[in-house]
């Protein structure tokens, strides 16, 4: 008879062999490597976040000039309907513990996307 996962304390665990998958939020994550996952989403979820921020400084950076109404309009529209998504996607993504992580925006670029920098 084949031992299937079973939820502990700690997450779900196989009975076959021991592996152990956390829950985060109210998702498990069922990967081969868990915490090397967890670190890939949560160094993406930076990136993506550091790549809005950088963004909205430059749409801010443009508002300082010469603008006509209507394109200045557009701009702040813009720049905060990004603001409001790096902040619904880091409130969304909580359980990744985002806070956890400090690579720049610069590093993120070099490592690329499959990069492992951050190590729970």
């Amino acid at each position: 008879m084949r031992a299937g996962l079973a939820l502990q304390r700690a997450g779900w665990i196989c009975g076959g062999c021991n592996a152990g998958y956390p829950v985060l939020g109210d998702i498990p994550w069922l990967f081969a490597d868990p915490q090397s996952m967890r670190a890939q989403w949560r160094g993406r979820l930076q990136f993506l976040v550091l790549s809005i921020e950088r963004e909205v400084r430059t749409l801010r950076t443009e508002l300082a000039g010469d603008l006509s109404v209507l394109a200045r309009q557009r701009l702040e529209l813009l720049a905060a309907a990004y603001e409001d998504h790096a902040r619904r996607l880091t409130q969304m993504l909580t359980p990744l513990d985002f806070a956890a992580t400090n690579t720049g925006y610069e590093t993120h670029l070099a490592c690329g996307p499959g990069c492992q920098l951050i190590r729970d």
